[in-house]
């Protein structure tokens, strides 16, 4: 999922008065935003981690397709919830940390509690943002005041229960810090109305209808702001006026984008994943090990840390060069990144074992930064006791990659954007 799908996807239209953000598609980005939402549906409804356990992405095909909701209004209002979680995990300081979706118990119905919970750990007290997504083809007061009304129960702080729902999931995921930050949010009086703002993440389809829904929400923001100036003295329920103060904004971020397009996405995102992986003729396979099975310690932190050898066949015949990622989804704070390698040549059909820890190749091959601080290859080296997958993506493109050598994974996801013929995943894991 690319970090600046925001910035590619769409254009900020206009901003009235502070807190509130529009944005519409920009011309021509619609196939970059449906194919960075093919990625994303996946990672939030299922996840790469289950999805490596069943066996890959053709495996689990029937798990993914009867996790996605049938009905239009199911598929857009959470597809605004997914939009919204990206929304702050990549433009505000706040932190999203589940993808709540998963633990969906039936696909057609909303999950209860806040839509979106996100923390600011930086700083102390810790800062918390309560985020109600709605989704709409026309957007009116109504509702806009339904969203302000959700966000200000609770004495506009977090639903105790999506608290603790939240905590549960994170110690259930072994992410005992994080848990143990929400685990303090639920003791009494550990939030502060001081440190609580709320968005409002609307997902429109009128995007001519800019100009009234703007109003409308000028109209509410100013009804909470009236209600703060009138009763300021009011130490009871109207305290939940606050947010509109310099400490304590209410973020409005309006997403003009089709939701009938969109709801789409939601359907058809599987079934276009599988054919783009399954249907492609790129196969990429390993002489070291199996695929979905265990990688040796050869090859590993354990051993001499050498890279395995790999082969792939059949790729497009509009093929200029080949790029390779290996990482790992199962480190508890972030995917691992193991090795970056692009400017493979056309013609190259395999890396042997071993290969050199160096910028450039002598095939004038380019390797990048791994997670580790160096260049070329990173073995597995997963906590003692746990288990870990390690995906290895074979990009064919239709260019070479205008990277320096030590580049980084995300400026060759990047510079690899409209330019993926083909790609082809092998999975290994490793127990340390």
């Amino acid at each position: 999922m690319p970090g600046d799908l925001f910035k590619k996807w769409l254009n900020t239209v206009v901003k009235p008065q502070a807190g509130i953000s529009l944005y519409t598609e920009r011309p021509g980005a619609r196939s970059f935003g449906l194919a960075a939402l093919k990625e994303l549906v996946a990672e939030h409804f299922v996840g790469e981690r289950a999805i490596a356990q069943t066996g890959g992405y053709t495996k689990s095909a029937a798990i993914i397709a009867n996790s996605l909701p049938t009905n239009k209004r199911t598929r857009s209002g959470d597809l605004g919830e997914l939009l919204a979680m990206e929304y702050l995990n990549s433009e505000t300081p706040f932190v999203v940390p589940i993808k709540k979706l998963r633990w969906k118990s039936d696909r057609e119905m909303a999950m209860h509690g806040n839509d979106v919970i996100g923390v600011d750990t930086k700083g102390k007290p810790t800062r918390v943002l309560k985020g109600e997504c709605k989704s709409r083809a026309a957007f009116g007061k109504s509702t806009m005041d339904e969203a302000a009304a959700s966000l200000d129960r609770h004495d506009g702080r977090p639903n105790p229960s999506t608290l603790a729902f939240i905590t549960k999931r994170l110690y259930e995921e072994n992410r005992d810090a994080e848990a143990k930050v929400f685990q303090a949010l639920q003791s009494e009086g550990a939030i502060s109305s001081n440190n609580v703002s709320h968005l409002i993440f609307a997902l429109a389809g009128n995007a001519e209808g800019v100009s009234c829904l703007t109003f409308d929400l000028v109209g509410v923001l100013s009804r909470l702001n009236f209600g703060l100036q009138k009763q300021s003295g009011y130490i009871g329920p109207a305290r939940r006026f606050g947010f509109l103060t310099a400490s304590r904004k209410r973020l409005v971020v309006i997403a003009f984008v089709s939701v009938v397009i969109l709801c789409v996405v939601c359907v058809l995102v599987y079934k276009n994943n599988r054919e783009e992986r399954s249907g492609s003729s790129l196969k990429l396979t390993s002489v070291s090990f199996q695929a979905d099975g265990d990688i040796p310690s050869r090859f590993t932190c354990d051993a001499q840390d050498v890279s395995p050898g790999l082969n792939w066949a059949a790729p497009p015949a509009e093929t200029r060069s080949f790029a390779l990622i290996a990482d790992d989804p199962d480190a508890p704070t972030k995917t691992i990144v193991h090795w970056v390698l692009y400017d493979l040549p056309a013609g190259a059909r395999s890396l042997p074992e071993g290969i050199a820890k160096d910028a450039t190749l002598p095939d004038g091959s380019r390797q990048g930064t791994n997670d580790h601080g160096t260049i070329g290859y990173s073995g597995p080296c997963p906590p003692r006791g746990a288990t870990h997958h390690y995906f290895f993506k074979l990009y064919a493109l239709d260019s070479m990659i205008d990277l320096k050598p030590d580049a980084g994974k995300e400026d060759l996801e990047r510079a690899m954007e409209g330019h993926i013929l083909a790609q082809s995943q092998l999975i290994g894991r490793f127990t340390h």
